[in-house]
């Protein structure tokens, strides 16, 4: 049984790519659509990763900024 306030070690971590609106660009990509993505993410890996993410489904990064 855990205590109140007790550290306990991961096994695993992991992350995804998600969000409503990247789901569905991605989707509507893979329909065939011509997507553009507008927003905003951080300067960091995370940030970069997901806009690699789309670009990986061409969907339209110009107006992302960073």
């Amino acid at each position: 049984m855990l205590k109140k306030g007790e550290t306990v070690e991961g096994e695993s971590f992991s992350t995804n790519f998600g969000g409503k609106g990247a789901n569905q660009a991605v989707s509507a990509a893979k329909l065939g659509a011509q997507v553009h993505m507008i927003g905003a993410v951080g300067e960091d890996e995370f940030g970069q990763a997901l806009i690699d993410n789309l670009k990986k489904y061409n969907i339209n990064t110009d107006y992302i900024k960073v």
